[in-house]
């Protein structure tokens, strides 16, 4: 999956062209960019909060708008779509650059193969040291969620109101979080990826018709 990171870079980019007005719009909407990736701290397989097959990485967006179409005038429920549409890009059009089971392409094209652990410690060592670029690049400021910041109503039972408090300390904590080295992706294709994301979120959002694109 995208990083928390590369999820807020995505939704920020998307909320300029949202309708909504308030502070708390663009908090609530923000908090649901990040909801999915709640699952491991609250003892919830990925596949329930991303609506995708067992252990599968796409999620089924036939599904989630079956159940929580109505909603999606809300801002965190339509922050949450987002985040599944924001996956779905990721994994079907941006990691088979990079990726095929457990090899990988590295920044010096050398191909490598790796074991299921070294393949999650060389990702998740490449989102900490991107961070503190994409936070900068996409002026993402997260005083949003500190600030007697109110919680919104989650209508989505799949992640429930009572895991925002975890969700925010874990991005407190993915935000201390530093490496100095990349192993596969870099600043510039994660920032054509996050552009390119913007607009096929945008595109989809307007297929709703939920009448939330500002003119």
């Amino acid at each position: 999956m995208a990083s928390e990171i590369i999820h807020l870079a995505v939704a920020n980019d998307v909320y300029r062209h949202l309708n909504y007005k308030s502070d708390k719009d663009k908090s609530d909407f923000l908090l649901g960019s990040i909801a999915p990736d709640v699952a491991k701290q609250v003892g919830l397989n990925k596949s329930v909060t991303h609506f995708s097959l067992l252990d599968g990485d796409l999620p089924n967006f036939s599904y989630f708008l079956d159940l929580y179409h109505d909603y999606l005038n809300n801002p965190f429920e339509l922050g949450y779509y987002v985040h599944l549409l924001t996956d779905y890009l990721w994994y079907s059009e941006f990691t088979d650059n990079f990726f095929y089971n457990t090899m990988i392409r590295t920044k010096d094209n050398k191909i490598v193969k790796l074991t299921k652990d070294e393949f999650r410690n060389v990702i998740y060592n490449d989102y900490s040291s991107l961070n503190r670029n994409i936070i900068d690049e996409y002026n993402l400021n997260f005083d949003i969620f500190y600030n007697n910041y109110e919680y919104p109503i989650s209508h989505i039972k799949e992640c429930k109101q009572e895991y925002f408090k975890t969700m925010i300390d874990k991005l407190g904590y993915i935000c201390t979080m530093t490496n100095n080295y990349l192993y596969v992706f870099d600043i510039d294709s994660v920032s054509i990826f996050i552009d390119y994301c913007k607009l096929y979120v945008l595109d989809n959002i307007k297929k709703l018709n939920i009448d939330k694109i500002s003119n």
